[in-house]
């Protein structure tokens, strides 16, 4: 009897917004559930802790807070699928490096020189810049493609692998069809799914949505300006900014579009990827905001000079212009 009215008093004296260990009603949150592994929990969170460093599927203010000082990659042995997400991750980012060499070049020849200079022709800076470019890249065909094309490829295949795998890894990991892990992150409602874990492969960052809205560009890119004058001339020896400009004045609008969403796509993929690569800190990242602003500004206006050059068309000779209508009306026919 003494102790049921101990027991009375002292939950009497306990504060109606106090639970009996003394911590506010107001404090206490609804934790989610852990991922349910069927195979060593230590080493699916250490792949977790490793993932999210790489800064793969992070928001900017998320990724860039890591500090210096902890491992970017780290894995466990004994994870086979952790340990083939830490050599693609890696491949990933070293074959971003390659593309970027090429890029840097491409970009100075056909947007950096008509944005400085204001003009476009078969003497001018930027085809010096260009056919400069060329004889580095172009130089034998190991050498081109492994610098442009390979690199690019690898980098797109590695990133597709590596989302593939990490769904794998969050079925096993929540016993959760496919359907109801994309569904949980597109709800902003509360989940039975921890964000951290479902973020890792059904959600996009902007660096990863850049990435995949440029696919399409990139390659259509290529395709004109590389491929088609290969399978139909031999060569690109012909293929300069006067080609681009004769394809605007064909073909306004959609080149605009094109050119304008390629360029957006890429200054943002590219100026964050290497600041997540390069683990910028968050106070630098005004750094990199400046530099991604600055370098797309440069591209729309050398990209504007090459489509409002309408006086280098009026001068194409009548065999270069005959040529380019030639590889243009292939193109079109075999797109469409």
């Amino acid at each position: 009897m003494s102790i049921n009215r101990q027991a009375k008093a002292r939950h009497h004296r306990i504060p109606h917004n106090f639970d009996e260990t003394g911590l506010h009603v107001d404090e206490l949150q609804t934790v989610p559930a852990a991922p349910i592994s069927t195979d060593n929990p230590d080493s699916d969170s250490n792949e977790q802790a490793s993932e999210n460093g790489t800064l793969e599927h992070s928001t900017h203010e998320e990724v860039l807070a890591i500090p210096k000082d902890v491992p970017m990659f780290t894995v466990d042995p004994h994870n086979p699928g952790a340990v083939l997400r830490h050599y693609l991750l890696r491949i990933q980012k070293y074959s971003s490096y390659t593309f970027c060499g090429f890029l840097a070049l491409h970009y100075s020849a056909v947007m950096l020189a008509p944005a400085v200079t204001r003009a476009i022709g078969p003497n001018d800076s930027a085809t010096s810049l260009l056919l400069f470019g060329r004889a580095i890249y172009q130089a034998s065909p190991a050498i081109e493609t492994g610098l442009v094309a390979g690199s690019m490829v690898v980098h797109v295949l590695s990133g597709v692998i590596i989302r593939i795998s990490r769904l794998r890894r969050d079925r096993r990991w929540y016993k959760t069809p496919l359907r109801e892990l994309f569904s949980s992150s597109r709800s902003k409602s509360p989940t039975p799914l921890p964000s951290s874990s479902s973020s890792s492969a059904t959600t996009f960052s902007r660096i990863s949505q850049t990435g995949w809205l440029l696919v399409p560009f990139v390659s259509l890119h290529a395709y004109l300006a590389r491929y088609v004058p290969l399978k139909i001339e031999g060569d690109s020896s012909s293929i300069d900014l006067r080609y681009i400009t004769y394809g605007f004045s064909k073909t306004p609008y959609l080149s605009s579009i094109g050119y304008f969403a390629m360029i957006l796509f890429t200054t943002h993929h590219v100026t964050y990827g290497l600041a997540k690569w390069l683990r910028i800190s968050k106070k630098n990242m005004k750094y990199v905001r400046s530099l991604s602003g600055l370098a797309l500004v440069v591209a729309l206006l050398g990209v504007h000079v090459v489509s409002r050059s309408s006086s280098t068309g009026a001068v194409l000779e009548p065999w270069l212009r005959a040529k380019y209508d030639i590889l243009y009306e292939y193109s079109i026919k075999s797109i469409l």
